[in-house]
């Protein structure tokens, strides 16, 4: 009797711990499982590009998507400074890998450098001056960008002082390679560098147009009322670009109802893109895009990159408003 009762308990008890296993690996595959549903999710998440995060058609962006009438007369001026911009970051990335031993660094680079610099800066004057000169929205427009970041720098630094400091290298590179004694810089000028030290970073005079010729980067696959949308925006957005050509012989109110009107039409940009969002068709292409325009422009975010074109449009307001002084 007591070994069928042992018999009986051992056999309850088996039963009972098989049972335990099973409710245990059933919570496992269930544990397992909601892993799993937790990483696609949060693939999912990753994946998600965020409206805030890139770049709508605004600021320097505009030059490359949209050519005003007026953009050949600058063709040339341009090319000299893209085409010398990249030929100047590789003599740079050289001149760096052979600072550990100066003795590497050949004076004939240091003289091509110097020429490079010049005529940069020589095609970068002349585009300011033809732009003042012609009146065209989107050039000004760059300089206006240009001075803003100058002005980050801090209190009275102008794009004139950033031409300046880049006289002096100019100089200083050639007087190192023919063993000459350099100039002494100006307090102008002194001030910029101590600034840049400091901050550790100088914006560039010669910055050109962003790598985007293609507006369709935007989206991944539009199709229906989205994508019809896009297209009269675009269109819209186009227009308004060629009637800026003749920017600079607006009046004070025309111009600023042009800066509104852009500012307008940029608006729609954030809201199409907010909803592109939302639905998920915004492409991982431009958000990538987006991240190397923010990266070129030495700026911290997209975020960054709304605030100085805010800050270009602001100095473009001040110039408009001192017209209704200049004619009183």
């Amino acid at each position: 009797m007591v070994g069928m009762q042992v018999e009986a308990a051992f056999a309850l008890g088996g039963t009972g711990a098989w049972r335990g296993r099973v409710r245990r690996s059933a919570a496992c595959l269930r544990a397992a499982r909601c892993a799993r549903v937790r990483e696609r999710a949060s693939r999912l998440v990753v994946c998600i590009v965020r409206a805030d995060e890139v770049l709508e058609p605004a600021g320097p962006m505009v030059s490359e998507l949209f050519r005003s009438q007026k953009s050949d007369e600058f063709k040339r001026e341009r090319e000299i400074m893209s085409e010398n911009g990249m030929v100047i970051a590789q003599l740079l990335a050289k001149f760096d890998r052979n600072m550990s031993s100066p003795n590497d660094v050949e004076k004939k680079d240091m003289l091509k450098l110097a020429q490079l610099w010049e005529d940069a800066g020589a095609a970068a004057r002349a585009l300011r001056a033809k732009a003042s000169f012609v009146g065209d929205f989107v050039s000004l427009q760059e300089f206006a960008l240009q001075d803003a970041q100058a002005r980050r720098l801090g209190s009275g630094i102008t794009s004139v002082t950033i031409n300046d400091a880049m006289d002096f290298q100019i100089q200083t590179l050639r007087c190192i390679a023919t063993d000459t004694i350099p100039p002494r810089p100006s307090d102008e000028v002194m001030k910029f560098f101590t600034l840049v030290q400091q901050k550790g970073k100088v914006p560039s005079v010669f910055q050109t147009s962003p790598p985007m010729s293609v507006i369709s980067r935007i989206v991944a696959g539009l199709s229906g009322v989205a994508l019809d949308e896009q297209k009269q925006l675009m269109r819209e957005h186009e227009q308004l670009v060629s009637f800026g050509s003749s920017y600079g012989s607006f009046d004070r109110v025309g111009k600023l109802a042009f800066l509104d009107a852009m500012e307008g039409v940029e608006e729609r940009w954030r809201l199409m893109l907010k909803r592109l969002e939302l639905t998920g068709e915004l492409s991982q292409l431009y958000a990538d895009e987006s991240r190397k325009i923010v990266n070129m422009l030495g700026l911290r975010d997209a975020a960054d990159y709304r605030l100085l074109v805010r800050e270009a449009r602001d100095i473009m307001r001040a110039d408009a408003n001192a017209l209704e002084y200049s004619i009183n």
